[in-house]
């Protein structure tokens, strides 16, 4: 494990599942996808559960 880090909330450009299965085995967290607006400033605007990583949900 490379960091204390339990769950890492990422955002920029969509990834594929292979992507975030590498990045959760290489780093050892949990990988959720967030997306937000720059203009929106904060935690955006939707995001994964961590439970189930079936999606974004709008806040």
């Amino acid at each position: 494990r490379s960091t204390t880090l339990k769950t890492a909330v990422l955002g920029a450009e969509p990834w594929t599942q292979e992507m975030r299965h590498e990045l959760e085995e290489r780093m050892g967290f949990d990988a959720c996808d967030i997306y937000g607006l720059s203009e929106v400033m904060g935690p955006g605007v939707a995001g994964e559960c961590v439970e189930t990583k079936d999606g974004s949900h709008i806040w």
